[in-house]
Formats: structure tokens, C-alpha cells, sequence
């Protein structure tokens, strides 16, 4: 901690004007450029009036200046002070002094004033040359700075001569602020380690004022650093950004763990030469001959206050994350990100932005320039004119999302040109390709759209492993990899999409078309592993978007594989891949392996890397959701899900599809627990704009329409189900096939849209066609292809078929066991059936005590609803009043039909038991209560 602004104080100036100058700082007047002897009374005039020129200042106002009082004052002794100045400042310039009769005195010439500085005045009695109040053997030095209650003071030890900064406090917001900065220090060390990055505290004192922190002397401020000689100008581009990826480096490790700066500026930028550093040393670029250093935590915030308590640090100066908003304005205004004018949370973007201002600055050789309009003129590379806008955006959303990104991009300039050259190339090939295969091509609109997808996945993912400091990615691999991949989706990928070269009869669509490049994948990019990896990658994703999940786990597989050999297992990639696979193996309902890749994906990562905001971490909460979710395990989802989603739309707002997809899952867990207000909620914001069919596709919208009817399904609201069920199938078939599992789907739910109905005879073909899907698409232990069976028999059993009903329950209980436990939902869900089916064919004991295994909020989560209390209450009351208790069984009975009631329950199931309710109450004895009709409306 070397430097800091000295925003606070009053500014001192110097004045000139012909031959005089005089300096307000040190009290100095020179003529000629010799200086002049002045007394304080002469001297506290000239200051006066030259702070003023051509104005009057009167005689009371001198007088009170000078003396601190203006009466019982004789006007001579105010003559005599402006007497002695005239004569020291000699004929000509003395008779700028002019008397202004009755009036007081002016200085008679233009002035030119130039501010030098701020006035210094310790507010603590510190002074050069005074021991460090409660730190034997330090002697103050020299104030380094000062800002409101606090000052910044280099000292030096007595004996060793060894430097120290002290930062010095008195209580209220400083103290906050001083003990915020220690607390963050702290996490910073016991984070990453002892860094020679940051500036370095050694001890703090919070008991007695003045408070301060003592830290390592860790050089000059960047930008007093950079003016020196011109220093900063003087280097060619590539160490002055070698430089600055060196602090972009040090912001982004801080992000990783959760600090943010927020008052990222030169003056928190310090600069020593590297051989000081033993860090420096041993690092990558050793013909860096500077290192830099974060400094200045005070306005800093920790973005996962959970942190703390992991790694056993007491919270001291921090408020917790959803206080972030209230100190959104505090930093120097110069390098304040747009939105934090605006009251928005300070997020890991509002630090790239200051990053984006002092890229600028380096990348000019100047860091007091500020980036006005033109500012691109200033910079000859065009990419890292990109590099600055990015960084610098407005609006958040449109800005680089992490300090990684920024220097993933200046780390890749040479590979990012050569690959830009070859898209050029390519484009041009590409256009000329097109045109003389136009006259033959029939193809439809899918093809040219999954052609499109391929190729933007492939420039995505290859700007993934861009973003990758490894041997693998130097500029010259780089370069191959944008070579290889041109050539596959030339050569490949279309060669593929053309059906003219299709046997006779064949058809094609977009699956076959992923199915054919995927093969041509090897044998282009033999020797290349990177390049495999990528496009295995991609066209895993294509895959899991087409619910093709045997070719997408394939294929994350063959990229996991590629790679293990040449990374580590803590690379971000393999850790990456881990994740992706785990979540397909999750749907593929593989549960155990899913677990434990994920649980090994964690491990590898490290649970500091999982904490902050980073792709990895979303990654990660991404797939715990999926995980919990598809092992039934709702309530830790939610939590899962709540976080992947807020984590997706701070680092990745652009990305519409993926975020309405996560929001439409989360509505159906909302669902499950119990907080139908918060899906409906939820989903309304999920269908409405940004999000639409153009900006998220047709298909993901129409995924979407299926979560909606599911909701309208279990909260009985159906009047226009039906219609939004067929339309989102005709959606499927017509863009991706027959084949689709959300075709599939759309048979499961019109199924059960039917049941509710009562028209259970039109429920049955849905419910058959959706079972014959799953079980060709995921197999006959899928979870899908179990449950679309037991909608099956759910419509038998009510359908008057429940000995059928009870055979088939029984059987895909046994299934489902196997798939997710015995205490899965699904089974709570399955078993509440067989309790009414055996109700139903004579044995309502073993119902009974089925029934009372049963728990209403894990049936919520099976089969979403609000009735089940009542459901559950009413089959028991059926049972007791079929084993002979009849009284006890009529009151359970009677409360479950009329909680049914209320929540209105789907009349097919309400019905039978209304009809039982209504027969019990008219028998001999019963009471005379009216009988139980359908509700209302």
C-alpha cells in the first residue's frame, strides 16, 4: 500500500503573472525567478488579493484575514502590510497593489493560477520525524496522502531503515472501511496464498485511535509510476499490455474468491521494479521487468459472505451482499461504471469497466488521458479496439462479463488475427462454395439453421479454449485450430447438409445431418486433440438440445477423452466437461454415475473456485439443479437452481435461450414444493419479453408453452391447455421430427390434461404414444418411460379398470425403486394409486396402511398440486369406511372432499368420492347434513 488519491483537502496553487509567481503551497514569492524575503502580513495579502485579481477585497475582510478581527483595528496597521509588499516587490510590480478609496485594496493584472497539490494538514498531530503512535520503532517520513478522517503516512524503522505504510483513521465509516480492507486482505491470503500481487498487511490497530493498518512498502502509484521520464510511453505495446494483464490478472484471482475492488484506479495500482519481487522471478514472462500490485480494499465488498465462515474469519467492516446496492456510488467517478450512477448493485462487471478505462490508458501511454469521444483513433489495432469497447460497454449486459475474458482476449491477440484472416479466407471460399452448389441444393430451412448452430457453437467453444494459459494454447495452435475447424464445417459439415448426394428415397433431418458430420469429425482432425475437443463439444450440446442424449453423452465422452491426457484434472475444461456430462447422465436417468462425476467435477475444482461469480461456478450450481432435480430431490434444487439462475444472468445476460430454459425448469420446481404462486410468477416473466419465439428460438419457446400447461394442468386452469399442447407439438414434428422427446412429452401431458378432464377414453392413445417414445428414446428403465406407464394406469384405475390398474402400479413401483430409492416422490406418487386401487378391488387394510406412509408435500413434488392434505385425508376416510369404521371414516371423508373442494380438485378424481360421500350421509343414522355437490364455476 504505497500510494493512494489525495481526493480530499484543499488544492493549493501556484500564480503567475509578468514576472511573479507565487507559490500558495510553500509560501514562496519570486520575481525574476529569485526569490523575495516576505514578512507573514505581507505575504498573507499578496495571497489575498492575488487569489482575487482585479477584484476588491475590502479592508474589513483583510483585516480579518490577517488578524482574526477587524474591529479595535487602526486601517494603519493594514497600510503598513501593503506598504512592506510594494517595496519587496519592487516599482513595477508593487504598483499592482492598488488602493481602491474607501473601499479596500485590488490586484490590478490578469493572473494565470495552476493547481499543484492540496494543502496537507494532519488531522492526528502527525509530523515527519514523530514516532508511529502505538508501533515502536517506525518514525513517520512523509504524508503519502490524505482523504476524509484518514491519511496515508510513510515511515521508516529506526534501525533497519525498513519502509512501512501506515494508514491512519478515526472511527465511524473509516474505521468501517479500515477494517473492511483488513477482513478482505485476509480472504485474498487465505485464499489464493501469500501473493506478492497484493499490496501486503502485516498488523492492524483497531483499539485505540488512531487506528491504522500496517502494511509492506509496495512501490509507486501506476500513475505517478508511468509519468517518470515517460516510462509508460516509452515501452512498445506488447510489455505495456503484458503490464496490464498483470493487474487484470490479480482482479480476476479476487473475483474467483469472491472480493470486489470497487474502486479500481492507477492511484490503487502500485508499480516496483520485479527484481524486488520474488514472485516476479519465477514467473511465465521473465522479461517483464515490473510488477504490479492491488491496493486499497477500503470500498470493497465480498460477494459471498459464506466465505468467511469456510475459512474461519470473523466479519469485521462487511455488510452482507444484499447490502451492495446502498454503497453502489462509492469509487473515484472517473472510473465508475455507468450503472452504479444509477443505483445498480456493484457487480464483478463494474470492476472490468475500470479495467476497460486503464487498458485504454496503457495501451496510449498516458493514464491521466481520459477516454472521450474519438478515443478509438488513438489505437492502431483493431482488436484491441474491440478488446477496450467490450471491456467498456454501457450497458452491463453488453459488457465482458470477467477480467478472465479481457485477458483471455489480449492473451490471444496473435492466434484471435490469424484466425480472423482465416474467417476472412473462409468467407469468401465459403460464398463461392455456396453458389455453385445453390442450382442443386433442396434443402430445407432446418438444415440451414443447424449449420448456422454448429458453426456458432464452434466459435464459441474455440473462444473457450482460447481463454485457456497452457502450452496447448499458444498463438501457433490457435491458429491450426481455426484452420481445422474452418475446414471441417467447409468441407464436413455442408458436404453433409447437401441431399443431392443422399441415396434415392433417403431422407434427412437435423439430427441425421449432426449424425453424418459427427462421423467425418476423426478422420478431419487426426493428431489435432484440441480440435476434436471443441467440435466434440459442440456437437454435444446440438445433441442435448435435440433430446438425442445417447449421441450427447457420447460425444462428451470422446472430448473428456481427448483431453485428460494433456490437462490436469483441476483444468477448467475437463472440470467443465465433467459437469456437462454428469447433467446428461442425470437425464438419462444414470443417477449414480451422475452424482459422483459431479461430486469428482467439485473436488477437482476446488470449493474456492465455486464461490464467487465465474463460469465454472455457474457450471457448477447448473448442475447440482439438474442433478436434484432429476433425482427428485426438490427443496435442495430450488436453492440450486435460485442461485445457477441469478449467476447466468449477471455472467451471461445475452444469452436468452439458456436463461429461459433454466427459468422454465425452476417454474416446475417451484411446482413441486409447494410455491405455485412463485411458478406462475416465474413464468409469466418467462414468456414474456425479452423472452419470444424470435429472440429464443421457436423450439425453446415452445418447451416453455409445455411448462405453462403443466401448471395450468395442476392448477386446474385448462380452459386453453389443449390448444397450447398441440401447437408446441406441431412446433417439434415440424422442426426436429417425430422422434423428440418434447413431442413425447406433449403426449404425456395431453394424457394427463385428459384424466383431469374425465375423458378418459381419449387419454389413452396420448398416454400410449408418449410411452412407446420414452421407451424408444431412453430405454424401459428411464424415469420418463416409468411414469408415462403409470399415467397409463392412473387413467385405467379411474377409468373403472382397477384390478388392471393395480397389476400395472405394482410393477412400475418395482421399476422406479431401482431408478430413485424408496423415498423418491415418484414412489409417494405411485403408491398413493395402488392405495386407491386396492381401496378399489377389496383390500383397503394394506390401503390403509399405505396411506400412512404417505407424506403431502413429497406428493407435491411427484404430481404438483395444492389438494393433496385433502386427497390424502379423503382415501383414508374411503378406507376406513370400507374395513367397517364407518364413523370415523365418514368424518375423514367429509373433511378431505370439502378441502378438495375448495382447492378445486379435477372433478375425476372428486367425483367417486362426492358420489360415496353423498351415499354414506343418506344411509340409516347419518347425519343430516346436505349432500356435497360440484363446486361452482
Amino acid at each position: 500500500m504505497g500510494s493512494f488519491d489525495d481526493d480530499h483537502g484543499e488544492l493549493v496553487f501556484c500564480f503567475r503573472t509578468g514576472g511573479l509567481e507565487v507559490d500558495q503551497a510553500r509560501g514562496e514569492v519570486r520575481v525574476g525567478g529569485q526569490t523575495v524575503a516576505l514578512e507573514p502580513k505581507p505575504l498573507a495579502v499578496l495571497l489575498a488579493l492575488i487569489e482575487q485579481p482585479m477584484q476588491v477585497v475590502t479592508r474589513q475582510e483583510l483585516l480579518e484575514r490577517l488578524w482574526g478581527r477587524s474591529e479595535h483595528l487602526s486601517d494603519n496597521v493594514l497600510a503598513n502590510a501593503v506598504m512592506r509588499l510594494r517595496r519587496a516587490l519592487g516599482p513595477e510590480l508593487g504598483a499592482l497593489i492598488r488602493n481602491v478609496a474607501g473601499q479596500g485594496y485590488l490586484f490590478d493584472a490578469k493572473v494565470q493560477r495552476l493547481a499543484i497539490g492540496r494543502r496537507f494538514e494532519s488531522a492526528f498531530d502527525l509530523q515527519p520525524g514523530l514516532a508511529v503512535p502505538g508501533r515502536e520503532g517506525y518514525v513517520l517520513d512523509a504524508p503519502l496522502g490524505s482523504s476524509s478522517h484518514s491519511e496515508v503516512w510513510l515511515a521508516r524503522h529506526a534501525k533497519t531503515h525498513d519502509r512501512r505504510v501506515f494508514k491512519f483513521c478515526s472511527d465511524g465509516e473509516r474505521l468501517s472501511a479500515l477494517k473492511r480492507e483488513f477482513t478482505l486482505y485476509r480472504v485474498l491470503r487465505e485464499s489464493l496464498g501469500e501473493r506478492d500481487d497484493y499490496a501486503r498487511v502485516f498488523d492492524a490497530n483497531f483499539a485505540t485511535e488512531p487506528f491504522f493498518l500496517e502494511c509492506a512498502w509496495g512501490g509507486e502509484s501506476l500513475a505517478a509510476w508511468a509519468a517518470q521520464d515517460g516510462r509508460l510511453a516509452a515501452m512498445d505495446l506488447g510489455e505495456r499490455l503484458a503490464l496490464f494483464v498483470g493487474i487484470a490478472r490479480s482482479v480476476a484471482d479476487a473475483h474467483r474468491v469472491g472480493v470486489l475492488h470497487k474502486d479500481l484506479k492507477p492511484a490503487n495500482v502500485l508499480v516496483a521494479p520485479a527484481a524486488d519481487s520474488a514472485v516476479a522471478a519465477a514467473a511465465a514472462a521473465p522479461a517483464l521487468r515490473w510488477i504490479t500490485r492491488i491496493t486499497d480494499f477500503g470500498s470493497g465488498r465480498l460477494l459471498t459472505p459464506d466465505a468467511l465462515k469456510q475459512l474461519g474469519i470473523t466479519q469485521m467492516g462487511l455488510t452482507m451482499t444484499a447490502a451492495l446496492a446502498s454503497d453502489s456510488g462509492s469509487g473515484t467517478l472517473i472510473y465508475l461504471a455507468p450503472e452504479l450512477f444509477a443505483g445498480a448493485v456493484p457487480t464483478v462487471q463494474s470492476d472490468v469497466y475500470a479495467l476497460g478505462l486503464m487498458l485504454y490508458q496503457i495501451a496510449v501511454g498516458d493514464m491521466r488521458r481520459p477516454m472521450a469521444t474519438g478515443w478509438e483513433r488513438d489505437i492502431d489495432d483493431a482488436l484491441l479496439r474491440e478488446d477496450i469497447a467490450a471491456a467498456t460497454q454501457g450497458q452491463p449486459q453488453a459488457r465482458l462479463h470477467s477480467a478472465d475474458e479481457l485477458i483471455d482476449r489480449l492473451q490471444s491477440r496473435a492466434a484471435r488475427h490469424e484466425a480472423r484472416r482465416l474467417a476472412d479466407e473462409q468467407a469468401r471460399r465459403g460464398a463461392l462454395w455456396a453458389d455453385e452448389r445453390a442450382r442443386a441444393r433442396t434443402r430445407r430451412p432446418w438444415v440451414v439453421a443447424a449449420v448456422a448452430s454448429l458453426a456458432i457453437g464452434l466459435v464459441a467453444s474455440a473462444g473457450f479454449y482460447q481463454r485457456e494459459r497452457t502450452a496447448l494454447q499458444d498463438a501457433q495452435a490457435q491458429a491450426k485450430r481455426a484452420q481445422a475447424i474452418n475446414d471441417f464445417l467447409t468441407l464436413d459439415v455442408l458436404q453433409s447438409a447437401d441431399v443431392t448426394q443422399l441415396p434415392r428415397g433417403a431422407g434427412l433431418n437435423m439430427t441425421d445431418l449432426l449424425h453424418r458430420a459427427a462421423a467425418r469429425v476423426g478422420p478431419r482432425m487426426q493428431g489435432q486433440q484440441g480440435s476434436e475437443a471443441s467440435v466434440r463439444e459442440t456437437l454435444a450440446g446440438l445433441f442435448l438440445a435435440l433430446t438425442d442424449l445417447a449421441a450427447a453423452e457420447a460425444e462428451y465422452q470422446k472430448a473428456l477423452d481427448l483431453l485428460t491426457p494433456a490437462l490436469p484434472d483441476s483444468d477448467s475444461r475437463i472440470v467443465s466437461l465433467r459437469l456437462r456430462l454428469a447433467r446428461v447422465l442425470a437425464v438419462r436417468t444414470k443417477m449414480a454415475e451422475a452424482q459422483q462425476l459431479l461430486a469428482r467435477a467439485e473436488r477437482d475444482a476446488g470449493p474456492q473456485r465455486l464461490l464467487g461469480s465465474s463460469e465454472l461456478a455457474y457450471q457448477a450450481a447448473r448442475t447440482r439443479f439438474a442433478v436434484a432435480v432429476l433425482g427428485q430431490r426438490h427443496p435442495q434444487a430450488l436453492g440450486d437452481g435460485v442461485r445457477a439462475m441469478a449467476l447466468l444472468e449477471q455472467l451471461h445476460p445475452q444469452r436468452l435461450a439458456e436463461r429461459f430454459s433454466l427459468r422454465r425448469e425452476l417454474v416446475g420446481v417451484h411446482m413441486r414444493v409447494g410455491e405455485t404462486r412463485q411458478a406462475q410468477a416465474l413464468m409469466a416473466q418467462t414468456l414474456a419479453p425479452p423472452f419470444a419465439p424470435d429472440s429464443v428460438g421457436e423450439i425453446t419457446y415452445a418447451r416453455g408453452q409445455l411448462q405453462l400447461a403443466q401448471l395450468q394442468i395442476a392448477t386446474g386452469e385448462t380452459g386453453a391447455t389443449e390448444a397450447l399442447l398441440l401447437g408446441a407439438r406441431e412446433v417439434f414434428r415440424r422442426s426436429v421430427g417425430p422422434n423428440d422427446l418434447y413431442a413425447a412429452l406433449v403426449d404425456s401431458l395431453l394424457g394427463d390434461l385428459y384424466v383431469n378432464l374425465g375423458q378418459l377414453d381419449k387419454a389413452i392413445a396420448p398416454l400410449d404414444a408418449a410411452y412407446a417414445s420414452f421407451l424408444r428414446l431412453q430405454g424401459p428403465h428411464a424415469q420418463l418411460t416409468l411414469l408415462a406407464a403409470t399415467n397409463r394406469c392412473v387413467a385405467l384405475l379411474y377409468g373403472g379398470r382397477a384390478g388392471e390398474a393395480r397389476e400395472g402400479l405394482a410393477s412400475q413401483r418395482a421399476a422406479m425403486a431401482k431408478v430413485g430409492g424408496e423415498d423418491s416422490p415418484a414412489i409417494q406418487g405411485i403408491d398413493f394409486f395402488r392405495a386407491v386401487s386396492l381401496t378399489q378391488t377389496g383390500d383397503a387394510r394394506q390401503a390403509l396402511a399405505l396411506l400412512a406412509r404417505l407424506d403431502a408435500g413429497k406428493l407435491a413434488e411427484a404430481l404438483p398440486g395444492t389438494d393433496w392434505p385433502w386427497r390424502l385425508q379423503a382415501e383414508r376416510g374411503r378406507a376406513l369406511i370400507a374395513i367397517g369404521q364407518r364413523t370415523e371414516g365418514l368424518a375423514e371423508l367429509e373433511a378431505g372432499v370439502g378441502g378438495m373442494v375448495q382447492r378445486g380438485s379435477a372433478e375425476i378424481f372428486l367425483a367417486p368420492l362426492r358420489t360415496l360421500l353423498n351415499e354414506q350421509r343418506g344411509r340409516p343414522g347419518a347425519e343430516g347434513a346436505a349432500p356435497v355437490s360440484q363446486p361452482k364455476g
